[in-house]
């Protein structure tokens, strides 16, 4: 019997379990500032030979807890026209000195979380002075919108193709 005991007594063991309650998975952020939705931009007085000529300065931060990359682009040109002449056709818009397809957005470059670094964005216009009168552009108006993105940058594949 006390082979038996002995015997039982190399197979104990201690042990302590505790359950954490409440645990969680939260997502990251991006978060976009530095325009307003209410922001407008307004070029008076736009004359042919204008050379990148500003529209507006601003300055992009992320707010968020992911890092994202900054990307712009200028969407819904309008314009008037008079006598088949488009004014809108010779207006080129820049971000940053880069030349902007309207419809296509540009990368400007990533910005960390928690507004720890900062982009800034330059919009500029050139207007063509082409070696002929414009004058059937005189007070034809180009209305159009800026549109500010920010795309998580961490874990995203090559081959994703970004639509902002």
């Amino acid at each position: 019997m006390l082979a038996a005991v002995v015997s039982a007594g190399t197979w104990a063991y201690f042990s302590d379990t505790k359950l954490g309650a409440n645990d969680t998975i939260t997502s990251g952020t991006i978060i976009l500032n530095g325009v307003n939705v209410t922001d407008t931009y307004t070029i008076p007085n736009a004359a042919p030979g204008d050379d990148n000529a500003p529209i507006a300065n601003v300055t992009i931060t992320n707010a968020g807890t992911l890092p994202a990359n900054l990307y712009v682009n200028i969407t819904s040109p309008t314009a008037t026209t008079e006598g088949g002449q488009s004014f809108l056709s010779h207006l080129h818009f820049y971000l940053n000195g880069k030349l902007a397809t309207t419809g296509t957005s540009v990368n400007l470059g990533e910005l960390q979380s928690g507004n720890a670094n900062s982009l800034p964005v330059a919009i500029t216009y050139s207007y063509d002075n082409i070696m002929e009168p414009q004058n059937n552009e005189q007070g034809q108006t180009v209305n159009f919108d800026v549109k500010y993105s920010l795309i998580q940058s961490i874990n995203m594949p090559a081959n994703v193709t970004v639509n902002t």
